[in-house]
């Protein structure tokens, strides 16, 4: 018998960034509340107000979460469709505005050409009906320049539409200091009445379990994020539309979401949502993750690095923020000894995604090879092998042929560093072999 070369005869998952197991406890949740709350909340009987009285609890217990107020909270199907109802919402209304009074002005967009083409592609959309679009260049760790973003800004600005963790390097963005700028641009354009500050929109999808989600924080108009990426059931999602926005109706119907997307709500998913929502931002667990998967990040960048020193036939590129920091602390040891402990932590870059580029060896071949070693790891996003489409932020830097010679590496608390090994030793193997 052919002996299985995958640890403990499971799969070395890394590949957190696309979608994580689903949490017994979302599980749980969601078996329960089917069983008790199934009834259609616009249903007019008692049990049809059991649902209503339940869905207003979840919302008001998401708003929480987020800091908003409970009718800015939306529930849909996944961020795709919560980026499409924001971006086309917002510029739609201008569009339709402007084919029938010449007086208002050709709305205008800014993004970036790094961004998941979940935001980018309803841009796309929306430069075919007349939109006008910039694209901000990331630097050369997929950060945006808030600098840039101020020098794009015009008159006809309407939205600017960002990923404020990227989905391939996990670069941070300065979520904050880009809604001042707009505010300010606003406050310097006042006397001029048609003038509207432009709104801030993020996909927060890679963010939900590392990074802020606090839209009283962050300063934006609209977000979004995903259950699936925190371990909950696949299928809904959470989109924050701050008040007194606007948007063009996308989906008709039942007028059900505040009438932006008709459609009889989930309840027994949302339940789950809120459920693994609510673990993943308690203060001390996202601390600890954030703990681990950082030192899981830096032990792989550290042993890649090795791996390149020992092997000079191999070449990788590490992109994004990788250079590796110290912060030491002193933690409490058994209750009465006195410990320092070093934490190794990354300036700009969330700590769970690695993006790396595989000179002369396609990221679709290197994944399916890793694969069949029992190693799951993504192209640049897991969409970007669909689309055949490769690195975003390559081709945002001009790197067109390096685009599809990426792979993204993702890791979760769950991950261990004889994992890493497994994958490094595995991937030098494979890239000494088949790089040309």
């Amino acid at each position: 018998m052919i002996k299985n070369k995958i640890l403990n005869n499971k799969k070395n998952y890394l590949d957190s960034a696309s979608a994580v197991p689903v949490l017994p406890e979302a599980l749980l949740e969601f078996d329960k509340v089917s069983k008790e709350i199934f009834a259609n909340s616009s249903s007019v009987h008692t049990l049809g107000e059991k649902s209503r009285e339940h869905l207003d609890q979840i919302r008001k217990d998401f708003a929480r979460v987020v800091r908003c107020r409970k009718n800015e909270m939306h529930f849909v199907s996944s961020s795709t469709e919560a980026n499409n109802i924001f971006i086309k919402g917002v510029v739609l209304k201008y569009l339709n505005n402007t084919n029938k009074e010449k007086n208002v002005k050709v709305p205008h967009i800014i993004t970036s050409l790094c961004e998941h083409s979940a935001i980018l592609e309803p841009i796309f959309y929306l430069q075919t009906l007349g939109a006008e679009v910039s694209f901000v260049m990331p630097n050369k760790i997929g950060k945006i320049e808030v600098e840039n973003i101020r020098k794009e800004i015009k008159e006809n600005t309407v939205l600017v539409a960002l990923s404020s963790v990227n989905s391939e390097t996990g670069t941070v963005q300065n979520v904050r200091e880009i809604a001042r700028v707009l505010e300010n641009f606003a406050k310097e354009n006042s006397q001029n009445k048609l003038q509207e500050k432009p709104l801030l929109y993020i996909d927060a999808s890679q963010a939900a379990e590392y990074e802020s989600i606090d839209v009283g924080a962050l300063l934006c108009d609209g977000m979004c994020f995903g259950a699936r990426k925190l371990g909950g059931i696949a299928g809904s999602a959470a989109l924050f539309v701050k008040k007194n926005i606007k948007l063009e109706t996308l989906i008709h119907g039942g007028g059900q979401e505040g009438g932006i997307r008709s459609g009889t709500e989930n309840i027994a998913s949302l339940s789950s949502f809120l459920k693994v929502l609510q673990a993943s931002q308690n203060k001390k667990i996202k601390q600890e993750n954030i703990n681990i998967v950082s030192e899981l990040r830096a032990y792989a960048i550290e042993k890649i690095e090795q791996a390149i020193k020992e092997n000079n036939k191999i070449k990788i590129e590490l992109l994004g923020d990788v250079k590796i920091k110290n912060r030491t602390h002193i933690q409490k040891f058994f209750n009465i000894f006195k410990k320092q402990i070093t934490q190794k932590y990354f300036e700009n870059a969330a700590p769970h995604i690695l993006l790396i580029h595989t000179p002369n060896l396609l990221g679709e071949e290197c994944l399916l090879r890793l694969d069949a070693k029992g190693i799951c790891v993504s192209t640049a996003s897991a969409c970007s092998i669909l689309e055949g489409s490769g690195s975003n932020f390559l081709k945002s830097m001009d790197r067109e042929n390096d685009a599809k010679e990426t792979i993204r590496v993702s890791f979760s608390k769950n991950n261990t560093k004889k994992e890493i090994d497994y994958f490094v030793k595995t991937l030098a193997e494979i890239l000494e072999k088949y790089q040309k």
